[in-house]
């Protein structure tokens, strides 16, 4: 009974998991694939809706990359109305056709009314609007587009993985990695650290220098940090400091900046 329970509870969070948390996994993985294997070439690439009928899990495409430093076989799959990742040993293969891999704990996966894939090794544009980057793996969810770029492709490999840190050295994602505060004084220059990146947060007056987070993700979407914005842009002072709706950063249309509890804005 326990474990049912336990299966239940894990796979509902999975299921229920947020865009920002299904593209950050992805991101992640991403960046150190240094093999993708597109399986399903009817869809993949197709300029067209993709269809699951019935309970049977349609196998997309797979990455050979490295999550958590450890190396791993990254199946893509579409099962009724969800799109997920999957995540097996590197020497196993992705199973195709399976009846029902959903309720399965090592899955990420995002509910979709409209899916589409795109993998190109050259630069291609999918409409008047959006353009696909090579080597860069697409998921156009309904309105939503996600881009999970693979720089690990070919020689010139941008995150070689005999280079990298042990994982448990890295900061976390969201951890401040550089701070200053209102005198702009430093006191916190850790952002060499950071497993992905780092981009910058408003959460003081300073306008010398900004606060940086660790993060994979960009700026601006619903529960990131609001994006920085120049503060000569509108050719006057901003007044700087984490307020909510604050003249000094800027969120996605229908969202607006507020000051979470860390002091940092954020966007809602």
């Amino acid at each position: 009974m326990f474990f049912l329970l336990l299966t239940i509870l894990f796979s509902s969070c999975h299921k229920d998991m947020p865009s920002t948390q299904f593209m950050d996994y992805g991101q992640k993985t991403a960046l150190f694939t240094e093999e993708i294997n597109i399986l399903d070439k009817e869809n993949v690439n197709s300029f067209k809706n993709i269809n699951v009928f019935g309970t049977t899990a349609k196998l997309l495409l797979n990455l050979k990359t490295y999550y958590e430093g450890q190396p791993i076989n990254l199946c893509l799959y579409a099962q009724k109305k969800n799109v997920f990742w999957y995540e097996q040993a590197l020497n196993n293969n992705c199973k195709s056709d399976n009846a029902d891999l959903l309720n399965d704990l090592k899955i990420m996966s995002h509910e979709f009314k409209k899916l589409q894939v795109y993998f190109f090794t050259q630069d291609r544009r999918l409409d008047s609007q959006v353009l696909i980057k090579k080597n860069n793996l697409v998921l156009k969810i309904d309105d939503e587009t996600m881009t999970f770029p693979l720089r690990n492709l070919g020689e010139d490999k941008i995150y070689p993985i005999q280079y990298r840190l042990p994982h448990n050295q890295f900061l976390k994602d969201d951890e401040v990695c550089f701070d200053v505060d209102e005198n702009c004084v430093v006191t916190k220059n850790q952002c060499q650290n950071c497993e992905f990146g780092f981009y910058p947060v408003i959460s003081s007056k300073c306008q010398k220098n900004f606060t940086k987070v660790c993060a994979v993700t960009a700026c601006g979407a619903r529960g990131l940090p609001a994006c920085v914005r120049g503060y000569n842009y509108t050719g006057k002072s901003i007044e700087a400091g984490c307020y909510d709706n604050a003249s000094s950063a800027y969120c996605q249309e229908g969202l607006s900046s507020h000051c979470d509890e860390r002091g940092i804005l954020i966007c809602r």
